[in-house]
């Protein structure tokens, strides 16, 4: 016998072939190949398509990646889908920006794949490949589209406002107010129409010299009685030329509304319950 031919007899004795076998053989019962191996599918409304990993030998590791691959193969599904039909429905509405569509899109294919289920999963053990199946259903998503719709219409930017002013300068802090909630997009309420939210401001100077005004701003967003948020804001008017006292107490009266309006930026998304 050459020495190939004995090495390759004594791999063999050594290295069964049942050592080589794949390492998820055993994962699942044999049978054939499902069809939703096959790709993507959309039918009856029912939306589903697969996920894959190659075997670790970990059972639990393997289907926790081809889950999470099939997860992302239908995020991608949904989001075309859902940016498919968002972008039919701006086209008809001037003045949304792409960010926020993108945001709204994402947010809500993400709200979709909470309601999708994994329903099957099938070990290629000639290749060594875990599968995942995963669908959602039509009723899934228009479960998941109201959900969403009633999340939406809860979010501070969506509510009617009244603004109330008080204290020293009310008037033009008012108008200051209501030309800043309308500028990051907030809803005044109309006039002699009811408000779900109302923005209480109360301004008072603490400081009076003859370079330096400072003031006091108390914010409170109510709503039913209820206090959703409450801040401070100290303004400083300073300058180092001859300037009226009514010209300081603008500058600090801006600041303070300024640095308001920055806090209101990243309010928009606050849930209103």
């Amino acid at each position: 016998m050459s020495i190939a031919a004995r090495l390759i007899a004594l791999t063999a004795l050594l290295f069964p072939a049942s050592l080589w076998a794949c390492s998820c053989a055993d994962y699942y019962s044999v049978r054939t190949m499902p069809d939703w191996v096959s790709g993507d599918a959309i039918e009856a409304g029912v939306i589903r398509t697969v996920g894959s990993t190659q075997c670790s030998g970990l059972k639990s590791l393997d289907e926790k990646r081809a889950d999470e691959q099939a997860r992302i193969a239908l995020g991608k599904i949904l989001s075309s889908q859902v940016t498919s039909q968002e972008t039919s429905v701006l086209s008809d509405h001037d003045g949304v920006s792409n960010s926020q569509f993108r945001s709204q899109s994402s947010l809500f294919s993400q709200q979709l794949l909470k309601n999708a289920t994994v329903y099957d999963r099938w070990a290629d053990a000639e290749n060594c490949v875990v599968y995942a199946a995963i669908r959602v259903s039509q009723q899934d998503i228009v479960a998941a589209e109201r959900e969403q719709q009633a999340k939406q219409q809860r979010k501070l930017i969506n509510q009617s406002i009244c603004v109330s002013a008080s204290g020293q300068g009310q008037r033009v802090l008012q108008q200051h107010l209501e030309a800043g909630l309308v500028q990051h997009g907030y809803q005044l309420a109309l006039a002699g129409h009811q408000c779900s939210i109302k923005l209480n401001a109360k301004n008072q100077q603490t400081v009076a010299r003859a370079n330096q005004v400072l003031t006091e701003l108390q914010i409170s967003v109510v709503s039913a009685n209820q206090v959703l948020w409450k801040k401070q804001y100290d303004g400083k008017g300073i300058s180092f030329s001859p300037t009226s006292k009514q010209q300081l107490f603008q500058r600090a009266l801006s600041d303070t509304v300024d640095s308001l309006m920055n806090d209101l930026e990243t309010l928009k998304q606050q849930e209103v319950k």
